[in-house]
């Protein structure tokens, strides 16, 4: 019984640390984290300001294959004669973020 005791009162000691460490890091504010303020996503940029028209026809036609890949490989006489990615989803949701951010990019798309 008393090891039983014991182990519960290192658990509780546990929890109560983790509670303190937990309550000391939300007490910091931004300006305490200089590190992480006014930090330019480089990704968001790039989609904003990319703008070859040679460059978006070669985007299109690379989502398009990836995205038909999936298709591809479902409707084949051969049962697994060709892989699937399985990145699909993060690949929609890209074009779908790149078509959010960048509105010539969504011109182009639409009327192609």
């Amino acid at each position: 019984i008393e090891k039983k005791e014991e182990k519960i009162e290192k658990k509780e000691e546990k929890i109560e640390k983790k509670e303190e460490i937990v309550s000391q890091n939300s007490s910091t504010k931004e300006s305490e984290c200089p590190d992480f303020n006014n930090k330019i996503n480089v990704f968001n940029e790039a989609l904003i300001n990319f703008s070859e028209p040679a460059g978006f026809t070669t985007l299109l036609t690379g989502f398009c294959e990836l995205l038909n890949n999936v298709h591809q490989s479902k409707n084949t006489w051969m049962p697994n004669s060709m892989t699937s990615i399985t990145c699909y989803q993060e690949l929609l949701i890209v074009l779908l973020k790149f078509l959010d951010v960048n509105e010539v990019f969504s011109s182009c798309f639409f009327f192609s």
